[in-house]
């Protein structure tokens, strides 16, 4: 059943993050975030029959090409693999479905290891809706740091902000129960400048002093995991 609640709006000011490459590790420390998984702590699935049970949030493609055909293919069968295991990651998989994975000597072009899955996330990692609600009832949000992943480049990028930025909020902001996720609603500005579009986020971990949203930045393309501290009113 569709729940909704409304509460202040979510300004994600994307110009504020000045980019540092990391691990995810770094990202997440030590910290104990409900939902959330690690890349390295992602369960690969090869059968349907083991997703019985499991939140599906999506399809992914991965694919790592080599420029010559003396490209080694353990290589870049890692590499697409890494690949599809951090976007998992940020998009809040915990579980990934392999349904395609192909070697592809491409010629004189090179050669190409490509994936096709689905995200999927175990029950056991589901949000606390009303636990949510509570906490955005009493606290704001202060943008911390992402991490994005994109499908045309290689390795995820850990992004913190350059200074400590404390949300604006309005009535606008509606969280929203489906499928046994969590999702809102909020305005991300594009560019430099004042131009914002509206996108769709999902709740993917939560501490008692933290919140992590993920968010698809280009559609099928580059995706990003955001962690937000608490602040009390």
């Amino acid at each position: 059943m569709k729940t909704i609640f409304k509460t202040l709006p979510l300004l994600i000011i994307l110009s504020s993050l000045g980019p540092i490459h990391d691990t995810f590790g770094q990202f997440i420390g030590r910290i104990e975030i409900k939902g959330f998984t690690k890349a390295s702590d992602i369960r690969l699935l090869y059968d349907y029959s083991e997703t019985e049970g499991l939140i599906e949030i999506g399809d992914a493609y991965s694919k790592a090409r080599g420029v010559t055909v003396f490209s080694a293919m353990n290589d870049l069968n890692n590499r697409a693999r890494k690949k599809l295991m951090e976007e998992a990651s940020v998009r809040g998989a915990s579980h990934v479905l392999i349904t395609s994975k192909i070697p592809d000597d491409a010629g004189m072009f090179g050669r190409l290891f490509s994936y096709q899955a689905v995200f999927y996330r175990h029950p056991d990692l589901k949000i606390d809706h009303e636990k949510l609600k509570s906490k955005i009832s009493e606290h704001s949000l202060r943008s911390m740091k992402s991490l994005v992943t994109n499908r045309n480049r290689f390795g995820a990028q850990n992004k913190f902000s350059t200074g400590t930025v404390k949300l604006t909020l309005d009535s606008d902001l509606e969280f929203f129960e489906k499928d046994s996720r969590i999702f809102g609603r909020t305005r991300v500005l594009k560019s430099i400048g004042t131009v914002f579009e509206v996108k769709t986020f999902e709740v993917i971990g939560m501490s008692e002093d933290s919140l992590l949203l993920s968010i698809e930045l280009k559609e099928n393309k580059q995706y990003a995991a955001y962690w937000f501290d608490f602040v009390k009113r």
